[in-house]
């Protein structure tokens, strides 16, 4: 008759064995991760591909503002390219969207959305860099996406004030920042 001791021993390294798996898993996902990263950094779309969609007569421009979600910070990532070559039609204002985690609490609802618009200007394309801090949750999706772009026609009201000067009323800025919307 066999011990119990002797039973509870052999089981004693399963926890061992199940932790050891779950490290290489996670170290391969890790290893993976970095490497697709760096990939899309390497291979990100230059500047003068982005003017080249807008311009081609067989690439239809839709009313409306498409969304792009990718998680480099720096460039538009090449698969941008590839979502053009598959389907031949964009948006009239398309926003590269990117989230980056920084090492503060909390980031405030005004300095959480930086916009840059991607030149030429005339193709509305536009970047943003949505920061969060470690301790803010990231809420729902419909409710993200409404102070996205509450803060991308701020942005674009601060734009065409910036390059009107003074002189023009806050009615026309309105309207042309709409118009760029529905278009």
């Amino acid at each position: 008759m066999k011990d119990v001791s002797e039973e509870n021993e052999a089981f004693g390294y399963l926890p061992l064995v199940f932790a050891l798996v779950l490290m290489i898993i996670m170290a391969i996902w890790y290893y993976v991760y970095q490497k697709r990263y760096l990939f899309e950094l390497e291979h990100k779309v230059s500047g003068e591909y982005i003017g080249q969609p807008a311009e081609n007569p067989a690439i239809s421009r839709v009313p409306g503002m498409g969304l792009f979600y990718f998680e480099l910070v720096q460039g538009i990532p090449p698969i941008f390219p590839h979502f053009i070559a598959q389907v031949p039609s964009i948006h009239s204002v398309l926003v590269f969207v990117s989230t980056k985690k920084i090492p503060v609490t909390r980031v405030a609802l005004e300095e959480r959305f930086m916009f840059r618009q991607v030149k030429p200007t005339e193709y509305k394309m536009f970047r943003c860099v949505v920061r969060y801090g470690y301790m803010d949750v990231v809420g729902e999706p419909e409710v993200f996406e409404r102070q996205l772009v509450e803060h991308l026609k701020e942005f674009i009201r601060h734009e065409c004030f910036l390059a009107g000067g003074n002189n023009k009323p806050p009615e026309s800025v309105d309207e042309s920042m709409q118009q760029q919307m529905n278009q």
